[in-house]
């Protein structure tokens, strides 16, 4: 009886211990730092985006910022635009101090040679704060990512 119990307790922790490591960050398997920083690239250059991208006064970019959270990206990634780099922000950091632009990957599922990039990108216009759903579909071939299909609503 003893046994049982202790048993029972165990597989009780193991499911919460296990349910929580997955609810919380994970790190997108199967890719290299070097397809995720090509993927994130070309997703931070979707002609679509452009536009939502505030600039300051003399309409330079403002930062953008990439919130690790629910996928944390590798160190050492080196994605940028318009010269300057994005900065890779951890769920931590960006709870005590939140930023008014940034993206957040939602799901990145590989299959093959090819990936599906689910995310949004949450911007703010005239004190409104506002997103766009992104969903970018992959290809690989000789190496190279290129985009098959875009969608931002």
């Amino acid at each position: 009886m003893q046994t049982k119990k202790i048993r029972f307790i165990f597989q009780f922790m193991m499911f919460f211990a296990t349910f929580f490591s997955v609810a919380r960050a994970q790190t997108p398997g199967g890719l290299t730092a070097s397809d995720l920083n090509s993927i994130v690239q070309k997703c931070i250059d979707l002609p679509g985006i452009q536009t939502f991208y505030p600039a300051d006064g003399s309409g330079h970019l403002n930062q953008i910022n990439i919130v690790n959270y629910p996928y944390v990206f590798p160190s050492g990634m080196t994605v940028s635009k318009d010269g300057q780099a994005v900065e890779f922000i951890s769920n931590e950091s960006f709870s005590k101090s939140p930023v008014a632009e940034y993206f957040m990957f939602r799901r990145i599922m590989q299959t093959g040679t090819t990936v599906k990039l689910i995310g949004n990108y949450y911007y703010t216009v005239s004190g409104n704060h506002l997103n766009k759903s992104i969903a970018i579909d992959y290809s690989q071939s000789a190496g190279v990512w290129t985009i098959t299909n875009s969608t931002i609503n």
